[in-house]
């Protein structure tokens, strides 16, 4: 629900020395009354900031010179972007799996629950005569 989004985290994006902040509301894309996650696997080397990264800044684009300012708008809630290191002890992934692999796990677990439920389940009751005990 869409109103669980506020329970996720807080990003921080490190791109180039400097920190960037995404809050759960810029992440998801609320269609209707369903929320989707707006972030898309790339198969390239790349990451495309999009809309999502956009909500809360300012942009500066600077094509003569190849750079890009970002900055919080004025009615943002986004904190000021700081330069920093990455931090030399990073916490430990889960399983060593990327993100991508453990969204990939989730869904296909999802899909063979669904399965279950629906086609297999179904089949089991109807062959054991859906839960009737039979004299022999």
């Amino acid at each position: 629900m869409c109103s669980d989004v506020v329970s996720f985290p807080q990003i921080y994006l490190h791109i180039q020395g400097y920190f960037l902040h995404m809050l759960p509301k810029d992440y998801f894309v609320k269609h209707e009354d369903v929320c989707y996650l707006g972030f898309q696997r790339n198969p390239g080397d790349y990451w495309l900031l999009g809309d999502n990264f956009y909500r809360g800044f300012y942009m500066i684009h600077d094509d003569a010179n190849g750079r890009i300012g970002i900055a919080p708008h004025s009615t943002s809630n986004k904190e000021k972007v700081q330069a920093s290191e990455i931090p030399n002890t990073l916490l430990p992934s889960v399983g060593g799996h990327s993100v991508y692999q453990k969204i990939e796990f989730v869904l296909i677990a999802l899909l063979l629950l669904f399965i279950l439920l629906h086609w297999v389940l179904p089949k089991v009751k109807e062959w054991f005569g859906n839960g009737k005990k039979t004299n022999h």
